[in-house]
Parts: structure tokens; sequence; C-alpha cells
């Protein structure tokens, strides 16, 4: 389990609580890239924003801890409780969508079609074995 900071650590210095914002605002934007992107890991960018959030800016903070997708996200992997079915099947199925049309309309080669095709399964096994939420907790 990651420890994501419940309390806001502000460093002292100006300049380097912009750079801590800065970079976090960068963890955001790769973290959206990669919902997007199935190579490009969502979830490690978005913990890595949090905790430069936590030491740059009090706003970004609350912002990335209480949107309404990131929020729950973050909450739900830090404590442990798992991804609901409805989260699992929907990443499962934007990730064959996304790999697919790769695999359709730009790739060429039979190599890399076979390495996506490797990475589309290995990431659902790894997404069909993890966790499952508590059936009381999916429908929150």
């Amino acid at each position: 389990m990651i420890m994501i900071p419940e309390k806001i650590c502000l460093v002292s210095c100006r300049y380097a609580r912009i750079c801590y914002t800065a970079l976090g605002t960068v963890f955001v934007i790769t973290a959206v890239i990669g919902i997007f992107l199935p190579l490009l890991p969502t979830t490690p960018f978005l913990l890595l924003a949090v905790l430069c959030y936590a030491r740059g800016s009090e706003r970004f903070y609350t912002w990335i801890m209480h949107h309404r997708v990131f929020g729950q996200y973050i909450s739900q992997y830090t404590s442990g409780k798992g991804m609901s079915l409805k989260s699992r099947l929907g990443t499962i199925l934007l990730l064959w969508v996304v790999i697919g049309c790769t695999i359709l309309f730009w790739i060429r080669s039979d190599i890399i079609r076979i390495i996506l095709l490797i990475i589309a399964l290995s990431v659902s096994v790894g997404l069909y074995m993890m966790k499952p939420q508590p059936w009381n907790q999916e429908k929150e």
C-alpha cells in the first residue's frame, strides 16, 4: 500500500513550491495521456502528482484529492480497497478498443502487433487478478 500524505507539508521556499506545483501538473497531464495510451501507466503519475502537490500547493492538492474521477481513484488505490467490477471491465474494454484500433489502423509490422496483443493480454489478466472491491462498496 502506498502512503499518500493526509496532511499538506508545504516547503518553505517559494521557488521550490512553484517547482513542485509545476512538476505535479506535468504528472497530471502525463496521467491523463496515460488513460488513452495503454503503454503509459496512469496510476504512478497520479500518485507522483499528489506527492508534488502536497509539497507545493494546498489548492492543487485539495483539487486532485477531491476531483470527481482522480480523487476516488487515488483513495481506493492507496487504501487497498481494490477496483470495482465496473471499473475493471471498463478499463479492459477501453484497453482492447485502443489496442485493437492501433493494430488495425496504424501498425503494419506483425511483430509489433504481436507485442501489443501480448501487452493487452497481460494487462487484462492483471486486472482480472486484481483484488476485487467488496460488493457493498461497488455502488459508491
